[in-house]
């Protein structure tokens, strides 16, 4: 190394001192600040043990005031001390004159428990039936927390709602992956919860029509739908509009629209609950015209019946069934629905000759093509 590339090495080693130093200024700074949060939990947690210390004493004070309150009095007894003239005197127990046996110390489980709650459904993997256990789980550890006073209880408790792939999947992590209820609650929507949520609950709420249900039932799973979809009031509004009955837009027509969706259910619901008051509206019969007149089909022989080829062979009308005439100069007038269907079999019939007739034309010509081809081939092959 040249005495000139000297100076710039011992210029870079500097700089590299330098930094170290710098990273380790850092370092030192990052540990000070993580020492202090440290500390900060640390007293915090503290001053919350000191404080669900001091009121189990008060509470544990509280409960010996109303046993002693509520003890029996001591209570004098009746003893005859002397015999000469039967006179009785009241004679205070041996015992009054001492002082009452402190009471045991009471614990926790001496206090009394809240009423037990229905046990969440078993969760077997199925993505439909995740939210629906999360929550009712919840409820089940918020409402029964004297229950299950600790952390480890409460895991120990949502552990035994699972069942099948759930159970199979979740206990080779216990104790190692998961030490706790939420993160229990979060490795379970990981693995089973809908990815697309958001999507899903759009697509099923613009899906969803109210039909003959009433309007309670409808907005129930309308705001089941809604919560996972992410919408304001105005689109949440929208969205109801579009899922009510025809007859329930039909009757709100001209109504302004509230900005509140509670607002615009209410003012909804009022109107389904007229509407399902109403009576029923009576149908509507045919009214006949009155200069209508009245045809008697009763005498007339539909075409293909045997009652007409009866009347071929007695000489009778097909339309009064009278001797003396046929049906063409009858002046009984033909009914509407047999001339109908007269008409209609008389044109599947016409319809049905022609196609024979023209599939019969096209093959005798195809035939004809045929027997000419092979007729060329055979000049031409006794030509050569």
């Amino acid at each position: 190394m040249t005495t000139r590339e000297q100076p710039d090495a011992l210029q870079l080693i500097l700089n590299q001192l330098n930094a170290i130093q710098a990273d380790s200024a850092s370092l030192r700074a990052d540990s000070a600040a993580l020492k202090a949060s440290n500390e900060a939990l640390l007293a915090n947690l503290a001053e919350q043990e000191s404080r669900h210390t001091q009121q189990i004493l008060e509470l544990r004070q509280e409960l010996e005031s109303i046993k002693t309150r509520s003890a029996p009095a001591t209570t004098p007894v009746a003893t005859r001390t002397n015999t000469e003239g039967d006179q009785v005197r009241l004679v205070e127990p041996s015992g009054s004159g001492l002082k009452p046996a402190t009471p045991p110390a009471v614990t926790l489980k001496d206090l009394p428990r809240t009423d037990r709650l229905p046990d969440p459904p078993l969760f077997n993997g199925r993505r439909k039936d995740l939210p629906a256990f999360i929550r009712k789980l919840r409820y089940k550890l918020e409402g029964n927390a004297d229950r299950y006073p600790n952390e480890r209880s409460r895991l120990l408790y949502a552990h035994s709602r699972l069942e099948k792939d759930a159970v199979a999947l979740i206990d080779p992590l216990m104790d190692r992956d998961i030490h706790d209820i939420d993160q229990l609650v979060t490795f379970l929507e990981a693995t089973y919860g809908d990815p697309n949520k958001e999507l899903t609950a759009l697509s099923r709420l613009s899906g969803l029509r109210q039909g003959k249900r009433s309007f309670t039932s409808h907005f129930a799973e309308f705001r089941r739908l809604a919560a996972d979809t992410g919408l304001n009031e105005i689109g949440l509004i929208a969205s109801l509009r579009n899922s009510l009955s025809h007859e329930l837009q039909r009757a709100m027509v001209g109504e302004a629209l509230p900005s509140d969706l509670n607002d615009y259910a209410n003012l909804i619901s009022t109107y389904d609950n007229n509407l399902r008051f109403l009576p029923d509206r009576p149908r509507r019969l045919p009214v006949a015209h009155p200069d209508a007149m009245e045809i008697d089909t009763s005498n007339y022989a539909p075409a293909g019946s045997a009652e007409r080829q009866k009347r071929i062979k007695d000489g009778r009308c097909f339309k009064c069934n009278q001797k003396g005439h046929i049906s063409r100069d009858c002046s009984t007038p033909l009914p509407t629905q047999h001339i109908r269907s007269h008409s209609t079999h008389h044109y599947a019939r016409t319809q049905s000759a022609q196609s024979n007739s023209s599939g019969s034309a096209r093959s005798s010509r195809s035939r004809g093509r045929r027997s000419r081809n092979r007729s060329q081939k055979g000049k031409a092959s006794s030509r050569g």
